[in-house]
């Protein structure tokens, strides 16, 4: 069905969280004959949806964003939605800016057909106030309200799939495959993130993983943590010492963090390394530019001064790139992924770690919740995989284990 289709296709960055079933409907003008597509409707697109979401971090449209418009016009034509070729229509508007006026098409029969459609679905939805945007005046428009009409399409549109998610997840939870159970609660929760089932799942999948890694008692030594800037929690700085206890102990061992930011991950690590006497060097690799959340300072200078204020910074190799150009060294226990969060960046990121993580090796990923879709269905592909065990669930944090479905005392 070409709604669900439409649906499916979307920009998973959370700061532009938009699908072409978004940028159709609110493009669509009030006859339905016509479809914009502007920059500033899609910002305006992308802030309620990011509304609607919980999301207060910036919104925002680079390159990567009118990549995604181009193929969205590239699918209209190809589909037949729209009587105007794409590339001739995208010509003469590419500019330093962006998209620098709006582009109006004509729809065909097929595009009229759709857009009645979908303005019945929406108008089936709790929400009905909605007076659709019309691109051509420029005029008063609801796109907050139509927003949430298209979540709920949405819902509806995947019901049956999200309670086939559900049988699924919890037979897997029953017969003791927790990451597969996992992936499947979370795929249920896909456009409805109050699924009852799936969240209950998710509750049982973390109580369930609780003792997996060692705990280690009292972990003073990691309140300096606190003091650095970063979004990981006091629990997953806990979670991240615990992989460092459980990580298979050789002398050669490396363990790798992807994506520093100023260091509160990396002093964690480097902190649970010294004080429980792994036999670890830890390399941190962030390419240290281009944070779409920072505040624009020198995040390697800051990395560098929090590690050397926390006598740490001896047993740290600082590396300056993208993970795909760093050499790997060749024993990886330990390997901890917070880098790009689209799901091409995270599998890049695990597949250059893979080759070189050791048997019985921890694999990491902070960000695993609902802002980051690309980074949960990336690592729902591993948690699908039985040749992972999850061993840890914190907040946004999971880890897997390498080497099937043992637990972590099976390595020690």
């Amino acid at each position: 069905m070409l709604t669900r289709r439409m649906v499916e296709l979307w920009h998973t960055d959370p700061g532009f969280s938009v699908s072409f079933l978004d940028l159709f409907a609110h493009g669509v003008d009030s006859a339905g004959s016509e479809l914009c597509i502007s920059r500033e409707l899609a910002l305006d697109v992308a802030r309620a949806n990011a509304s609607l979401a919980g999301w207060t971090s910036p919104v925002g449209i680079a390159e990567p964003e009118l990549a995604f418009l181009r193929s969205f016009a590239t699918f209209l034509a190809t589909t037949g939605l729209a009587a105007w070729s794409s590339q001739d229509c995208f010509a003469g508007y590419r500019s330093e800016g962006g998209l620098t006026k709006p582009l109006a098409m004509p729809l065909t029969p097929s595009g009229r057909r759709l857009a009645g459609h979908i303005a019945r679905l929406a108008a089936a939805s709790p929400n009905t106030d909605v007076h659709r945007h019309t691109a051509a005046s420029g005029g008063p428009h609801r796109i907050d309200a139509l927003a949430a009409q298209l979540a709920t399409v949405k819902q509806r549109a995947f019901e049956a799939d999200a309670a086939a998610d559900v049988d699924q997840a919890l037979e897997q939870l029953a017969a003791g495959r927790l990451g597969v159970a996992l992936a499947l609660a979370w795929r249920a929760r896909r456009f409805d993130l109050s699924n009852a089932a799936a969240c209950a799942i998710v509750r049982a999948v973390q109580a369930e993983v609780a003792d997996q890694l060692p705990q280690l008692g009292d972990t003073d030594w990691l309140s300096p943590v606190e003091r650095v800037e970063g979004w990981l929690s006091s629990d997953e700085a806990g979670l991240l010492a615990r992989c460092v206890a459980g990580a298979p102990a050789q002398p050669d061992g490396a363990v790798i963090e992807i994506g520093s930011y100023k260091g509160r991950s990396t002093l964690a690590i480097a902190l649970a390394i010294s004080q429980l006497c792994r036999p670890y060097r830890l390399m941190a690799i962030d390419p240290h530019d281009g944070y779409a959340f920072g505040d624009g300072s020198n995040t390697r200078d800051a990395l560098v001064e929090t590690l050397r204020a926390n006598a740490v910074a001896e047993g740290v190799d600082v590396i300056c790139g993208r993970s795909t150009e760093v050499t790997m060294p060749p024993a990886i226990a330990f390997a901890f992924i917070d880098g790009l969060h689209d799901p091409d960046s995270v599998r890049a990121d695990y597949e250059h770690v893979l080759p070189w993580l050791v048997p019985g090796g921890l694999l990491a990923f902070h960000d695993y919740f609902e802002h980051f879709p690309g980074l949960v269905e990336a690592v729902g592909e591993l948690l699908m995989d039985e040749t992972f065990a999850l061993v840890g669930y914190v907040d946004w944090l999971v880890v897997l284990r390498r080497g099937g479905l043992r637990g972590a005392s099976s390595w020690q």
